[in-house]
C-alpha cells in the first residue's frame, strides 16, 4: 500500500470494465502499470477491474495482458 496508509490497508486499483472494451492490449498493460506505480510500491495493492465481471467482447487478449501485468510487477 502506497505510504499514506502505511502496511496496514490493502488498496485496490480499479480499471473501468466498460472503458476497457475499446482499448489495445498495449493501452490496457500501460494503465495497470500506471495504477501499480501510483499505488503497489511495497505490497498490499490488488489490482482489477469495476465489478464483478468483464462486459461480453472484451477481447481475450486484453484479459492476458491485465492479468499479466499483475503477475509480472516487481514491487
Amino acid at each position: 500500500a502506497d505510504e499514506s496508509v502505511g502496511d496496514q490497508l490493502t488498496l485496490t486499483g480499479i480499471l473501468n470494465n466498460l472503458e476497457i472494451l475499446r482499448w489495445t492490449p498495449e493501452e490496457t498493460t500501460e494503465k495497470s502499470n500506471a495504477l501499480m506505480e501510483a499505488a503497489a510500491a511495497g505490497g498490499g495493492f490488488v489490482l482489477g477491474i469495476q465489478g464483478p465481471e468483464l462486459p461480453i467482447g472484451v477481447d481475450d487478449a486484453a484479459i492476458k495482458v491485465l492479468v499479466d501485468a499483475g503477475h509480472n510487477w516487481k514491487y
